[in-house]
């Protein structure tokens, strides 16, 4: 089960946390359905004959039974004892409707308790992993997924849940947590406990062996990132290539759509809880020695040639069927911004219920999400699109030439991968990474104009 507030968890993942459970699954969960349900209803009606009844007296009557006696009454109305009369009935009533919700909250905490003393594994963020709701719990064994990405302090609130026996899973060559501050940088707050472990002597196992993508995906970040060790445990058969986008060579699920005329503008992403963001990718950009100045004063960058292009590729997709999730994945807020504003407006239908980060969206029955490559580390998409955004003459593509990062963003997909770019901005501003991957997508022949793209999807 899940625990964490129902609300931030992704709707297909909803009837697995713990309070769905609990109502779906215990006789107290389905009792307080009930209750709740029976009281919201009562209060609803309720509320209206409250206001009925101020109607009748020109008065917004209180939540409370008394009313003041000094009532702006008219010769018409009821007198003042009817009406307090009135109220009191509807504030009694109103009472015992708010103590059937305590009730019913009670109900659910003890369902909930029971799930989770029943549950075999219980899953949450790590500061969730604090929820009042599990003090009572305890877990011989934590595993810590995406430990690497993940801050000590973080870490350590699920060891404090009676942990004997602790598994950390993570990926040194994907990216590290993101620390703003750099006061605490200097203290050495992006040092994971993962980290600390493995410098300590314990000796991290690889896991060598790769389910998620075609095997034309995960060639070069096996050869390039993990020295060839990473091996494909499925065949170019169980991951059919998708319909709907004019792929270069037929056999092989991979692409670079060449945008050499888009413009990299600026793009501020200030306010809405991410006014954060700029100096979180500078300092990311400064550890990683990327190139050029990021976004600063609370900017980002977008590119609308490359963001209408990648609507284009994703409608086509949508289109032609047979995909069941397509992800647009971009370094810059500023371009996640720019293709939520293109999709309201020309392109509803795939929008849906799509949001930033965790929000997904259905087109013609597709899961459509649009995130920064960050965000979406340790998700996966039957097809990912992504954006590069960086267009300039003098190869500075800060952030974006972090190794961590293209890594993550090129390893996502299951059946296909396109990229979207300025591959003379990309290979000038990262010698040792774009631009082998750039050498690698031409000798397979999968680099294609964005003009065959226009004109196909």
């Amino acid at each position: 089960v899940r625990v964490g507030n129902p609300a931030k968890v992704r709707a297909p993942l909803r009837a697995y946390t713990v309070e769905a459970v609990a109502e779906s699954s215990t006789a107290a969960g389905r009792e307080a359905v009930k209750l709740r349900e029976r009281a919201m209803a009562r209060l609803n009606v309720l509320r209206e004959e409250k206001e009925a009844l101020a109607a009748r007296i020109g008065l917004d009557l209180p939540a409370s039974p008394a009313v003041p006696a000094r009532s702006r009454m008219s010769p018409q109305t009821r007198s003042p004892v009817g009406v307090r009369s009135s109220a009191g009935v509807i504030g009694a009533a109103e009472a015992n409707a708010r103590a059937d919700l305590d009730r019913a909250d009670v109900l659910l905490r003890n369902a909930m308790d029971e799930v989770l003393a029943s549950a075999q594994v219980v899953c949450s963020t790590c500061t969730g992993a604090g929820d009042p709701q599990l003090a009572a719990h305890t877990f011989r064994v934590v595993v810590l997924d995406e430990a690497t990405q993940a801050t000590e302090p973080a870490v350590l609130v699920p060891l404090t849940r009676g942990a004997q026996c602790v598994v950390m899973a993570g990926d040194p060559q994907q990216l590290p947590p993101t620390v703003v501050s750099q006061k605490a940088l200097s203290y050495g707050l992006d040092v994971t406990l993962f980290d600390r472990v493995a410098a300590s002597g314990v000796t991290p196992l690889l896991l060598d062996t790769q389910y998620r993508m075609h095997p034309a995906i995960s060639a070069f970040p096996s050869q390039h990132f993990y020295g060839g060790q990473l091996r494909d445990g499925v065949q170019a058969s169980d991951k059919p290539i998708p319909l709907g986008f004019p792929w270069p060579v037929p056999q092989l699920p991979v692409a670079f759509v060449e945008v050499e005329h888009g413009r990299e503008e600026r793009a501020n992403v200030s306010g809405g809880g991410n006014s954060s963001w700029a100096e979180a990718e500078s300092e990311q950009q400064r550890k990683s020695g990327g190139k050029g100045s990021s976004s600063s004063g609370g900017g980002s960058y977008k590119n609308m040639a490359e963001a209408k292009l990648a609507l284009q590729v994703v409608h086509g997709l949508v289109q032609a069927g047979g995909v069941a999730s397509v992800a647009i994945l971009t370094p810059y807020r500023g371009q996640v911004r720019a293709l939520e504003s293109l999709m309201r407006t020309s392109a509803p239908h795939l929008l849906a219920e799509t949001s930033n980060n965790s929000g997904n969206g259905s087109g013609g029955g597709v899961e459509v999400t649009v995130s920064s490559v960050d965000a979406y580390q340790g998700r996966e998409a039957d097809v990912v699109v992504f954006s590069a955004v960086r267009c300039n003459r003098n190869g500075s593509i800060g952030f974006v030439s972090d190794p961590r990062r293209l890594n993550v963003g090129i390893t996502r997909p299951r059946r296909g991968l396109i990229l979207i770019g300025s591959p003379s901005s990309l290979a000038a501003g990262s010698k040792a990474d774009w631009a082998p991957y750039l050498d690698w997508l031409r000798k397979k022949g999968v680099c294609l104009s964005h003009e065959a793209v226009s004109t196909s999807c």
